[in-house]
């Protein structure tokens, strides 16, 4: 293994600084269902123990020897109904779909075209609290009450991991409000609804977006964590056109993004699907060796490295298929390619390309873990 003269905050930091690290950071992204699979319990155990989540990522992070730094403290919490997004019906292991199944979110039309001028009139904060109702039932006062416990369990769960010496890297996360709005009205409905009314679509993105910007700066900033997970799925050029993302996406995303680095934030742009079309506005438009872009395994990887290169972090990319159905030689030949190409100059965090998933062999993800900890870049051999 290689030695180290860094601790993991400073390494990370480092990385996202577009400065020399002695070694390649790893931090995997992971909720808690690959971890309570190794822990011995189904899914149906592991959802409805979600509170009780961080003890079995922890029995994992032991097992298999720690990285650097956990991206969320419990991915469970934010994956929950609680947080401004994700709010949706969904089939439950060992309700709806077998005991071992992961959760199944069920894109439903839980909001209507008619709700629009009510959400632009009254903002996202003020409109939300009804799907809630419609989707689960609560009245305000449940949705208040339960909020509160999911911040306690954040708050909670990021003291466990500080206590073993491992840093959190996201205070908070929120989506982009066009993905917001994509998921209420149904992908389909949202896309007819930006064909035929337009100004309405983008009066609503333009009324969401300041309420998602408070919440990620109040969150991060009461929990003490200066990171923030921007979740800005079905955004890229693999799902519309340029001028699309021109208008409705890019914008509000670069102003999310551009107020949460001036009140010292983080931001981790989590890349879900092909964004090789849409690199370029990284690289002209966000704020030099500020933020991080994490991608999922279907972005080129290495492209994104040309653009990027001296402008921003590049975080991924070892892929879902790869963590389950490969071996730990091939996984751990890929993680040096990375670490050769991406990491060649600083500004690289190695990890899953999104989430590790439930099936993922303990003996591949062990590979990606260990990789960085054997194999210096280039400029650093």
């Amino acid at each position: 293994m290689l030695e180290e003269t860094m601790t993991p905050s400073e390494r990370i930091e480092a990385a996202i600084r577009l400065e020399k690290v002695d070694r390649i950071p790893i931090v995997p992204f992971l909720d808690f269902t690959l971890p309570s699979r190794y822990a011995g319990l189904t899914q149906q155990e592991a959802w409805a123990g979600m509170f009780r989540g961080v003890e079995v990522l922890q029995k994992l992070y032991d097992e298999v020897g720690g990285w650097d730094a956990m991206y969320h403290a419990t991915l469970g919490a934010f994956t929950s109904w609680a947080p401004p997004f994700f709010a949706l019906r969904a089939a439950r292991p060992g309700k709806e779909t077998p005991v071992n199944y992961e959760i199944q979110y069920l894109e439903t039309e839980v909001m209507e075209f008619e709700d629009y001028d009510k959400l632009i009139k009254v903002g996202w904060n003020e409109f939300w609290p009804e799907l809630i109702k419609r989707i689960f039932g609560f009245d305000r006062e449940k949705i208040s009450q339960l909020r509160g416990e999911w911040f306690d369990w954040h708050v909670r769960d990021s003291e466990a991991w500080k206590k073993k010496g491992v840093p959190v890297l996201i205070g908070a996360a929120v989506t982009g409000p066009m993905f917001l709005l994509s998921i209420y009205r149904s992908y389909r409905k949202f896309f007819l609804d930006l064909y035929y009314h337009a100004d309405v679509v983008g009066a609503a993105i333009e009324a969401i977006t300041p309420d998602l910007i408070d919440f990620a700066i109040a969150t991060t900033k009461k929990v003490g964590i200066l990171g923030a997970d921007i979740i800005i799925n079905r955004g890229s050029g693999f799902w519309n056109s340029l001028s699309i993302f021109e208008q409705f996406k890019w914008p509000y995303v670069k102003r999310i993004v551009k107020t949460l680095v001036d009140e010292g934030i983080t931001p981790y742009l989590h890349l879900d699907s092909v964004w090789d079309d849409n690199l370029p506005y990284f690289a002209k438009d966000l704020p030099k060796a500020k933020c991080v872009a994490h991608f999922d395994g279907t972005t080129n990887i290495f492209k994104a490295k040309e653009i990027l290169r001296g402008h921003m972090c590049i975080m991924g990319d070892v892929s879902a298929g790869m963590l389950c159905t490969s071996t730990p030689q091939k996984v751990e030949a890929y993680c040096k390619k990375l670490i050769d190409i991406v990491g060649q100059d600083s500004g690289f965090i190695l990890s899953s390309g999104c989430e590790a998933p439930v099936n993922a062999t303990l003996d591949n993800f062990k590979a990606m873990v260990d990789a960085p900890k054997k194999y210096l870049p280039p400029v650093g051999r």
